[in-house]
């Protein structure tokens, strides 16, 4: 695991910050899209587009675990009304395509909502965690 090979390095009373986003927090908007395959994007995306997009859930307990104290969490609710700010999300239909259910049609409906939305009801906001804890 990972964050136990990073924990071993950190000294006794250094700090530890992780920060990753959780896509369960995810909010999306594209306006033109039925809600059906907006609520099918999000879904592919926290399970199977961004891979380990539950992982920051776990991380204060893991912390804990490796024998961190003072564990804090913080969020930092970044909000994209533009989606060409939206880590290529125009293409993420078309990337996933048959192989996740996706149908051309849906592939190039997506895409071009995506596209025409950048300035007319876009909302893409997913919550940042940063956990941090201090080495016993």
């Amino acid at each position: 695991m990972a964050v136990r090979e990073i924990a071993r390095c950190v000294r006794r009373g250094g700090r530890l910050a992780i920060a990753d986003p959780d896509q369960q927090t995810m909010t999306l908007s594209v306006p033109g899209v039925p809600t059906d395959l907006v609520n099918r994007v999000r879904r592919l995306r926290r399970d199977i587009g961004y891979r380990s997009g539950k992982y920051v859930s776990a991380l204060p307990a893991m912390l804990a675990a490796l024998d961190f104290t003072e564990i804090t969490v913080n969020a930092f609710p970044p909000v994209l009304e533009d989606s060409n700010d939206a880590f290529g999300i125009a293409t993420w239909v078309g990337s996933w395509g048959a192989q996740q259910g996706f149908t051309t049609d849906e592939a190039h409906l997506w895409s071009r909502a995506v596209q025409s939305s950048a300035m007319n009801g876009f909302l893409f906001a997913v919550t940042y965690f940063v956990v941090s804890g201090v080495r016993r």
